[in-house]
C-alpha cells in the first residue's frame, strides 16, 4: 500500500513539472546513449560509457562544455564523478571559452595539502580563487561536487557540504562544462544545473524533467 502511494505521489509530481512552463531545471543524466549539446575541447577522447560522460584526456587543460548554456548567469551546477586515472577532475562554470572560465577542481593529490580549488582562468592564465584540504580523495569512487554562483561568490561542495568559497568579479555570465588535464580518465554520471540565472526561453525537453528525479535517486544509490 505504501509503495502504491509513493508511486501516485511521484506521477502527481511529475505532471505538475510537466505542465510548468517556468521550470528553470535542467539535467543531462546521459542515459539516452548520446552527448548531444555537449562540445568537447582538445585531443582527448570523449564517449558515452560506463553509463556515464566519459574522457580520456591528452592535453594540458580539457573540457567538454554546453554550448547552449553560455549565456546563463547565476546558477547551481552539480555532478556526480569518478576519477579511474590521472590526478584531477571538475566542473566548470561561467565558461566563456576554454581560456576564460572558473573551475572547481578535486585532485587526488595536490601539493600534498590542498585538493580542492576555485580557479580562475583569465585569457590563459590561471589565479587561484580559494583553496582547501579535504584529506585522502580516493580514485575509483564516486563523488558529487556542486558549485553555487551568484553574483561575485562562488560555493564549492562535496559530497552535499560545504567545503569552499570564493569570490570574482571577472566574468558575469558563461556556461556549464566538466573535464580535467592530460592522463585524466574520468566519468560523469550526470550534470545538472538548476538557477533563476538559467534564461526562461532555454530549451528544457521533457526528458530532462523526468530525470531530475531520477537523478535525486541515484545520489543515493550506493557507491559504485
Amino acid at each position: 500500500m505504501k509503495t502504491r502511494i509513493e508511486i501516485l505521489m511521484l506521477i502527481t509530481i511529475l505532471v505538475a513539472l510537466l505542465s510548468s512552463s517556468t521550470l528553470l531545471a535542467w539535467i543531462d543524466d546521459f542515459e539516452d546513449g548520446d552527448a548531444k549539446g555537449w562540445t568537447p575541447t582538445g585531443r582527448g577522447a570523449w564517449k558515452i560509457e560506463k553509463g556515464g560522460y566519459c574522457a580520456q584526456l591528452v592535453d594540458t587543460w580539457e573540457e567538454s562544455f554546453l554550448e547552449e548554456s553560455k549565456d546563463w548567469t547565476d546558477y547551481t551546477i552539480e555532478t556526480k564523478c569518478i576519477l579511474y586515472a590521472g590526478r584531477v577532475m571538475g566542473i566548470y562554470f561561467r565558461f566563456q571559452d576554454t581560456m576564460n572560465n572558473y573551475r572547481l577542481n578535486l585532485y587526488d593529490n595536490h601539493d600534498d595539502t590542498f585538493n580542492f580549488y576555485i580557479y580562475k582562468r583569465d585569457a590563459g592564465a590561471y589565479t587561484e580563487t580559494a583553496k582547501v584540504a579535504l584529506g585522502k580523495i580516493d580514485p575509483n569512487k564516486w563523488y558529487v561536487i556542486k558549485a553555487e554562483i551568484y553574483g561575485d561568490s562562488f560555493k564549492g561542495y562535496l559530497n552535499g557540504e560545504l567545503k569552499i568559497e570564493g569570490a570574482d568579479k571577472r566574468f558575469k555570465k558563461g556556461g556549464i562544462a566538466v573535464g580535467g588535464e592530460s592522463a585524466t580518465n574520468a566519468c560523469f554520471d550526470y550534470v545538472s544545473a538548476e538557477g533563476e540565472g538559467i534564461p526562461k526561453s532555454f530549451p528544457v525537453e521533457s526528458k530532462n524533467i523526468l530525470t531530475t528525479t531520477w537523478a535525486n535517486i541515484k545520489k543515493g544509490e550506493p557507491q559504485k
